[in-house]
C-alpha cells in the first residue's frame, strides 16, 4: 500500500542507514516523495531529514544530492550543508557507477537479455517524457536490464 494518505506514518518508515558531520544516509520507502511537488502540503522526504538535522542544528537543512522517483524504494544520499553538496555533486559520476533497480513487470520478454536506449526531456512542469534521439535539451539515458525470473503473467527484471 506504500503509505499512501498516512502521511503521519512516513517519518516511521524512513530508515536511517548513515550519518556524520556531513552526510545523512536513508533508505527511501516506496510511494514517499523526495521533494512535495510545488504547491502541496505533503511531507516529503526533504522534510523528514532535514527534521533530523534539526536536532542538532535549528537552521539546518537537507540538500537533495539526487532523487529517486515516488514509486521507488532505495538508498538516498542528503548532504547536511552546501559545501558537502556541491563536493559530492562535483564527483557523482566518479563516486557512483553502477545503479541497480529491480521492476515487476506484466508480461514476458522474448530475450533474457537488453538495452533500452532513449532520450529523455523534462518540461517545466517537471514531467519527463522521451524525444528523438538528439533533441537539443535532451539527456541520452541507457538502461541495461536482465530477466531475473519469469512467470505466467509477470517478470522480475534488473
Amino acid at each position: 500500500m506504500g503509505g499512501r494518505g498516512r502521511p503521519g506514518s512516513w517519518k516511521d518508515r524512513v530508515v536511517f542507514v548513515y550519518e556524520d558531520d556531513d552526510i545523512i544516509v536513508v533508505e527511501k520507502p516506496e510511494g514517499l516523495a523526495v521533494i512535495a511537488p510545488e504547491g502541496s502540503r505533503s511531507l516529503s522526504l526533504y522534510d523528514i531529514v532535514t527534521l533530523r538535522i534539526r536536532r542538532d542544528n535549528p537552521k539546518g537543512r537537507a540538500a537533495v544530492v539526487h532523487r529517486l522517483d515516488r514509486d521507488s524504494s532505495g538508498v538516498m544520499v542528503f548532504a547536511k550543508h552546501a559545501a558537502a553538496k556541491k563536493a559530492l555533486m562535483d564527483t557523482w559520476n566518479e563516486l557512483v557507477f553502477e545503479r541497480r533497480y529491480q521492476a515487476l513487470v506484466e508480461g514476458s520478454f522474448a530475450r533474457s537479455e537488453g538495452v533500452f536506449d532513449t532520450w529523455l526531456a523534462e518540461n517545466r512542469a517537471g514531467q519527463v517524457y522521451t524525444v528523438p534521439d538528439g533533441s537539443p535539451g535532451a539527456q541520452e539515458a541507457v538502461t541495461r536490464w536482465k530477466l531475473v525470473q519469469a512467470g505466467a503473467r509477470y517478470s522480475l527484471v534488473e
